[in-house]
């Protein structure tokens, strides 16, 4: 029994976690829609609260909702799939690399109410990640899950960040990215079309280096990447790069060619010299050039 109260009725058409309605649930333009809601008591109409009720108290719109939301985006959700609003502003996005460091820049026409980042890599982590001076009043959730690593900017208490160019992040360290998709939502929770824009620094490394190919473990084809430090000369380096079985024989030699400073991947495709498939295992990579000698292994998976 009560009075001056009402009952919410479900017609069948709750979609939960899409709180924008825009027909994708837990894209990153819900939890800000949420948080305008909270903090700013912006109103939701009916259909939007019966979306919100994501973790099935029975109470919709709730701080609780709010971080099962972001938490969910943030463990798998469907970004991927998300698909921006063709009238919506365009918010462009600019990737530069530098050694050892990649810089991460946003310029847009409106506020942004949150990013969403799925990088494809190896050796992502939260500890190599500074936000820049211009969004410290942002929070950055992270989750890494296999070799996929997700980071998202977003305010619990309704902060934005203003219209114009702004530095976002740097990525700092020897981790590889091999794909990156981004989603930007403007301050009212819409998905905003995204352009990005990769700049290639022409600095060359300052040292060898030799990462952990990605895919690992893999089957059958993974990309081993490594770097020719700039020595002051423009005189090609002699380079070896060959894949060694856990008894120590040789099984491929990838590459044998002098090289000039840079940044260079080779891919290996899980067979031999002899061009016949390898079995599944461990096996080791040695990259060897002028005094730098290094080896690091990887796992076959069939």
């Amino acid at each position: 029994d009560f009075s001056n109260g009402g009952v919410l009725l479900d017609a069948g058409n709750t979609l939960l976690g899409d709180i924008n309605l825009n027909g994708i649930p837990f894209d990153v333009g819900d939890p800000v829609v949420l948080v305008r809601y909270l903090v700013y008591g912006v109103p939701l109409n009916q259909q939007q609260l019966l979306n919100s009720d994501v973790n099935q108290d029975g109470y919709w719109a709730t701080l609780a909702d709010l971080m099962y939301i972001i938490m969910h985006i943030q463990e798998e959700g469907s970004p991927p799939f998300a698909e921006p609003d063709p009238q919506t502003e365009v918010a462009k996005v600019t990737i530069s690399d530098q050694p050892a460091v990649t810089s991460f820049s946003l310029s847009s026409q409106t506020e942004t109410g949150g990013l969403l980042f799925v990088f494809k890599g190896t050796n992502l982590v939260s500890e190599t990640i500074k936000l820049s001076p211009e969004i410290q009043d942002m929070e950055l959730y992270t989750r890494q899950k296999g070799d996929e690593f997700r980071m998202m900017i977003i305010s619990t208490e309704g902060r934005y960040i203003s219209p114009g160019d702004k530095s976002l992040f740097t990525l700092e360290g020897e981790g590889n990215f091999d794909s990156v998709e981004i989603f930007v939502s403007d301050g009212e929770g819409n998905l905003v079309g995204v352009k990005t824009i990769h700049k290639q620094s022409l600095t060359l490394p300052r040292a060898y280096s030799l990462s952990q190919n990605y895919p690992n473990p893999f089957n059958p084809v993974t990309t081993i990447r490594f770097k020719v430090k700039d020595g002051g000369s423009k005189v090609p380096l002699p380079i070896t790069l060959k894949i060694y079985n856990i008894l120590g024989q040789l099984v491929k030699t990838l590459m044998d060619e002098e090289k000039l400073p840079g940044t260079y991947q080779v891919v290996w495709d899980g067979k031999d010299q002899n061009k016949e498939e390898v079995s599944s295992g461990i096996y080791f990579y040695k990259l060897k050039a002028s005094d730098y000698v290094e080896t690091k292994k990887m796992i076959l998976l069939k």
